[in-house]
């Protein structure tokens, strides 16, 4: 395939070497059957999202004085692909606003303002506070220098800290790292995690800020028939007698996931034992939904702690990573990786039931940039900061 591309062309199609902004636009050239590209400012292009071609985009470079190199993989229809890179110097200005400042400017909202050379908004207070405890580091600016600045996507909740449910829409989610929600299958798996005052810690969001995140359903698999994104794929769901098109096919409150793999009740029959009591409500009070008894803890391997979660389990604090691997913290609040680390106490898990996880030997860090800097996206396993 033939292609190139320029850095911030002049009108005669000359490239200048030097520029004092961070963004610069590239003019693309590319011969016919090339279809999408990968752009990054490193060479590992695995992070980066593919994109449809287009002879002209706006890109912004890592922030500090220097040489940048922008990098830039090219597809074709049949699946070839070519990789060029151009260098250009970026000065920057004496008088500047460093990334992950806080900005206000005349109005009421706040902005972060993000490593990609954005302003993010935060929605509401409550989103703020996820991520900051108080308003000491806001920076006050006239709406003109904040309109310098083109505007991102909204905040998202900070992973671990309120659960999180759309107006008009019954779903509950847990936010995970990266812009993420997983979905909590029903009120027993909230109240099982997070205790009998879950419900407190529920945000209730403007439906027009879903499309912001990416929704994981933790029991889908997407090469299977799994109309509903329930974990049960069609052909189970036929044994059963359940339905594909419903997570809680017999409305009983537990979703037919749980009530095949974990608790081995009918997802057909609301009230398994036929005690009176339907099965959700049962386990949600955490009694046995197919005999007598308390649950004491939860079964072998079900309601694990999503990722980003803070725990308190025998008097000791352990975090959930964006990998899935669980850290030892402190014993106490007042420890220094617990404050680095801007932990907040409030929203410490501390179970309801047993639930049975391994933390290794290994400790977390102090401080840990993953959390304490807000996340863009999760990429193919990687966190992409703002």
């Amino acid at each position: 395939m033939t292609v190139d591309f320029k850095i911030n062309p002049d009108a005669k199609g000359k490239e200048v070497k030097e520029t004092d902004s961070r963004f610069v636009n590239l003019t693309i050239a590319y011969s016919v059957g090339v279809e999408s590209i990968r752009l990054s400012n490193t060479s590992d292009l695995s992070i980066s999202e593919s994109q449809d071609i287009d002879g002209k985009i706006q890109w912004t470079l890592f922030p500090g004085s220097g040489e940048k190199t922008i990098f830039i993989e090219f597809k074709d229809a049949a699946g070839g692909t070519k990789i060029i890179s151009k260098k250009i110097t970026y000065n920057q200005p004496k008088f500047y606003i460093p990334e992950g400042s806080l900005l206000k400017g005349h109005g009421s909202t706040v902005y972060y303002l993000g490593y990609d050379g954005q302003i993010h908004p935060f929605p509401n207070s409550a989103l703020y506070h996820s991520w900051y405890v108080n308003f000491d580091d806001i920076q006050s600016v006239s709406n003109i220098k904040l309109g310098q600045y083109p505007i991102g996507m909204p905040m998202c909740a900070r992973e671990g800290t309120w659960l999180v449910k759309f107006r008009v829409s019954p779903a509950v989610y847990a936010p995970e790292p990266g812009c993420r929600l997983r979905l909590l299958r029903s009120e027993t798996e909230a109240k099982i995690i997070y205790g009998a005052n879950w419900a407190k810690r529920v945000l209730e969001l403007d439906p027009i800020l879903e499309g912001y995140y990416d929704i994981n359903y933790p029991d889908y698999d997407p090469d299977k028939i799994d109309k509903d994104k329930d974990g049960v794929e069609k052909e189970v769901e036929q044994e059963y007698g359940s339905s594909d098109s419903k997570r809680d096919s017999d409305e009983d409150g537990l979703s037919d996931f749980e009530e095949i793999y974990y608790w081995f009740t009918d997802p057909a029959e609301a009230d398994t034992d036929a005690d009176g009591y339907k099965d959700g409500p049962e386990t949600a009070s955490l009694h046995s939904p197919v005999g007598s008894g308390k649950i004491e803890s939860a079964p072998e391997g079900a309601y694990g702690y999503p990722l980003g979660s803070l725990i308190l389990s025998g008097g000791k604090y352990y975090y959930r990573g964006y990998n899935g691997q669980y850290y030892y913290v402190s014993k106490t609040t007042k420890d220094g990786v617990f404050t680095a680390n801007k932990f907040d106490q409030k929203f410490v898990i501390n179970s309801a039931v047993k639930i049975d996880f391994s933390a290794g030997k290994s400790k977390f860090g102090k401080p840990d940039a993953k959390i304490i800097r807000p996340q863009l996206r999760t990429t193919k396993g990687a966190l992409v900061d703002f």
